[in-house]
């Protein structure tokens, strides 16, 4: 048995796959999706901040960083079902829990729904952070046919993005188009049919996120028959920015872990 897991852990990754911090037989795997025109790394500080019982996943879309020269996926299903088949080899674990945030919490949501109707191992916990509920107004959609001048001003008024990367065409051709993928791929995403999940959930909000005020994401509750919980941080849209440790412990603190000393 022993044996297994070592040859699981030296196992080549998918490259949808970003391992932070490789753990064998970890208490808990937390795996976390990116935000629209994102990549797996903006949660590169957690893997400084996770207990050593905790292996963080995250999961990485086509077109950007590792998978730069990739097309970026424009179909939300094909999107999700990479990301299943990337994770089922990982979920042997005795605790799961998906982070998402933005596009990455309805990722992290359409990827529990597939896995329970595959037959497969569900997370046991959910986190769904700056995302509306899906009976929500779509207060937050953005047409993918603006052009690449106002994309940068849409990215500007969601806050987040250094000016310093706003103002730099060349890290603006890079990102912008994963992220009109990342749009073109939400555009064909529609509210989900059937069963509600049977698992915990618990939202994230900023108090003054403009695209996503914290009243759109209660709806999330009637997606599950589980508990529900609901948290609020001062700030907009990526209130993550400035409240990363914040975020963190509430995910920890819902599986009895703590925080570990940065390294």
């Amino acid at each position: 048995m022993l044996r297994e897991h070592e040859d699981a852990l030296d196992a080549p990754d998918s490259p949808w796959l970003v391992r932070f911090n490789r753990r064998a037989r970890p208490a808990l795997r937390l795996f976390v999706f990116p935000f629209a025109g994102g990549s797996a790394m903006h949660y590169h500080r957690w893997a400084r901040l996770v207990p050593d019982e905790v292996d963080l996943v995250g999961i990485q879309y086509p077109g950007r960083c590792s998978r730069l020269t990739e097309p970026g996926l424009t179909e939300f299903a094909t999107l999700v079902e990479g990301a299943r088949h990337a994770v089922e080899p990982l979920l042997d674990v005795d605790r799961i829990a998906f982070f998402g945030h933005s596009l990455g919490a309805l990722v992290a949501f359409e990827l529990t729904r597939s896995l329970r109707a595959h037959g497969q191992r569900q997370p046991d916990h959910l986190f769904l952070s700056a995302r509306g509920a899906p009976d929500s107004p779509a207060t937050g959609s953005v047409p993918d046919t603006l052009s690449d001048a106002d994309l940068v001003q849409f990215l500007k008024r969601l806050g987040g993005t250094p000016d310093a990367m706003l103002n730099d065409a060349g890290v603006m051709a890079m990102i912008l188009p994963g992220l009109r993928a990342d749009l073109e791929a939400l555009a064909t995403w529609r509210p989900p049919a059937g069963d509600p999940l049977a698992l915990p959930v618990t939202t994230l909000a900023g108090i003054d996120d403009r695209a996503f005020p914290p009243d759109s994401l209660a709806g999330w509750a009637r997606e599950t028959t589980g508990p529900f919980a609901a948290r609020l941080f001062p700030g907009g849209h990526f209130y993550l920015t400035d409240h990363n440790e914040a975020a963190l412990d509430v995910v920890l603190g819902a599986f009895g872990l703590s925080r570990s000393d940065p390294r």
